[in-house]
């Protein structure tokens, strides 16, 4: 979900029958909706020489964010990367202010004008959680290659349609789950796979924000559980659960406390207890009132021949602790991620430079856009939604423990 409490719904919204008719299975089909055409079962790439075109639905926060991190793509990656055109942004009332800011040559209120139309070949959806499916669907029927925010969906149920409808048009897809394509969390990752840590056997993490905290913000779309589907759970558990299967593995249970505070309708803190499959234990906080920080995502991992740490607050630095090392030589050492880390040689030149969060979006889309298998595919977030599906339950059930799968 985009995090602006302004969130604009894209107008124009249609009945999802009229926008992707049936056909028989396995056959494409072709439709005229208005002035856009609709080509089922093909996969939208480049002609040679031409830069990839880009198309998105939301105007909101993080459309910005998206939207400034196609600009940046070229100058960062260099040519690892395609050559994009920024096409068409269709959003609401502030789409043709947004619009023009970061470079969209053309803005609509419709967005059948991005996910049908003939001269796109990504479409990139940041708009409110209930409007995911059909958004994907739409796209996916089209044959475009899609970038969605997370998560995917209010619901199981509409996340599963999502991850059968992108399957069944084989195209490419994405899930924003960027922190995990960090170069923080690439390089722990390369650490935790050359076995650096031994056998994982717990994992902390957090994800924390204060900005409800303060009864004069508004709550805006992610307080309403019938758009939003849940509270911290979704919004932010999301990408700490993804996080969390990034590094250690798959989630085999999970019981889930939360408390209402301010909202009366969703969860504004939750505590997850984990078990992995591989038999490790998790513990990982949310919260959306913690007084005194802005913003934090963290994580501490811990296994028999070392542990590490992140947070967000030193974005370019990892914590390392070598249990191997003599016993009067051990303790947490930092790791400055700079050029001598492959993962981090693009976004910091010079050791310990920091990431600004625009620049952290880079990383995901450039991975995409580049097939770059790094980055989290449509599938991931429906493993992911799962996850939530399970967490919710587990809350709603007196903090009994519920399987993911």
């Amino acid at each position: 979900m985009d995090h602006a409490p302004d969130v604009e719904r894209p107008l124009g919204e249609r009945s999802l029958s009229r926008v992707v008719p049936e056909c028989p299975t396995g056959m494409g089909f072709r439709r005229t909706v208005g002035r856009h055409r609709i080509l089922a079962r093909m996969t939208h790439t480049p002609a040679a020489g031409r830069p990839l075109r880009i198309g998105m639905v939301g105007s909101g926060f993080m459309a910005q964010q998206h939207s400034a991190a196609y600009q940046l793509l070229r100058n960062v990656l260099g040519d690892a990367v395609p050559e994009v055109e920024l096409v068409r942004i269709a959003g609401g009332r502030n789409v043709h202010r947004v619009g023009p800011r970061y470079g969209w040559s053309q803005t609509s209120d419709d967005w059948q004008s991005v996910t049908e139309a003939d001269d796109i070949d990504v479409v990139d959806i940041v708009t409110p959680n209930d409007s995911h499916g059909y958004l994907v669907a739409s796209a996916a029927a089209a044959g475009k290659q899609i970038v969605c925010e997370k998560p995917l969906a209010p619901d199981l149920a509409t996340a599963e349609q999502m991850g059968r409808d992108v399957a069944a048009a084989g195209v490419r897809a994405a899930v924003c789950f960027v922190y995990r394509t960090w170069p923080a969390i690439q390089v722990a990752r390369s650490m935790i796979e050359a076995g650096r840590l031994g056998t994982i056997h717990g994992y902390r993490g957090c994800f924390l924000h204060d900005h409800f905290a303060d009864p004069a913000e508004p709550g805006g779309l992610r307080l309403d559980p019938a758009k939003a589907g849940s509270g911290v759970i979704g919004d932010i558990g999301s990408h700490a659960l993804d996080l969390a299967r990034h590094l250690v593995g798959d989630v085999a249970t999970i019981a889930t406390r939360t408390r209402s505070l301010i909202s009366g309708g969703v969860d504004d803190e939750a505590e997850l207890q984990l078990e992995f499959a591989q038999g490790a234990t998790g513990h990982i906080w949310l919260s959306w009132l913690a007084s005194g920080t802005p913003m934090d995502v963290g994580f501490h991992v811990m296994g028999d021949r070392g542990a590490l740490k992140f947070t967000w607050s030193r974005s370019s630095e990892l914590s390392f602790y070598d249990a191997t090392a003599p016993a009067a030589e051990r303790g947490f050492r930092t790791i400055q991620l700079g050029p001598a880390h492959a993962p981090a040689r693009p976004y910091l030149p010079i050791a310990g430079a920091g990431l600004s969060y625009q620049a952290a979006f880079v990383p995901l889309l450039g991975a995409f856009l580049s097939d770059d298998p790094i980055y989290p595919s449509l599938a991931d977030g429906v493993t992911i939604s799962r996850y939530l599906d399970a967490a919710l339950a587990s809350a709603a059930d007196g903090s009994r423990s519920h399987g993911t799968s």
